[in-house]
């Protein structure tokens, strides 16, 4: 009996100070991403998330990490992580159709800009914002000459809907 309430106890004590602490290197982290530093800011995301493996907070601003050095495919790991928490989470799937678009992935980039839209127009309107859009569109070096015509049909899309 002592065992079980001891434990009981410890458990009470120790959830709540491994959440702070995960949050803390959470918040470390988003000082450090908004700083420029990516590859620091990874180490703190990972350090909360090995505290706190359901946070989809914490999965995303991984793949944040890993999308700003560049690292789209495994960026989608921690969103794929993120998004089966909880479907609906917006910022996790409008960064998904942003990794999968850089990996010329256009259909399920385009996908998940739907799902997206679905979870949270206003969100998903205001960050895939149309002249931001346009203008990455019209500048980005990863769209090959067989896609030109896809960024074409999407620009017009754009000028017509949006």
């Amino acid at each position: 009996m002592r065992k079980l309430i001891f434990s009981i106890v410890f458990c009470c004590l120790l959830v709540p100070l491994l959440a702070e602490e995960a949050t803390y290197y959470n918040n470390q982290g988003l000082d450090l991403l908004r700083k420029g530093e990516p590859e620091k800011a990874l180490s703190f995301f990972m350090s909360a998330e090995l505290l706190d493996q359901s946070n989809k907070h914490f999965k995303n601003n991984i793949a944040v990490s890993l999308m700003r050095l560049g690292r789209y495919e495994e960026s989608i790991v921690y969103l794929n992580k993120a998004i089966e928490l909880d479907p609906f989470y917006v910022k996790a799937l409008c960064n998904m159709a942003v990794a999968q678009f850089h990996l010329r992935n256009y259909k399920e980039s385009y996908k998940y800009y739907l799902k997206a839209l679905r979870a949270d127009e206003g969100y998903t309107k205001m960050r895939f914002e149309k002249t931001k859009v346009k203008k990455f569109l019209s500048s980005s070096k990863s769209i090959s000459n067989e896609n030109k015509a896809l960024v074409e049909k999407a620009l017009n899309y754009l000028d017509n809907d949006n």
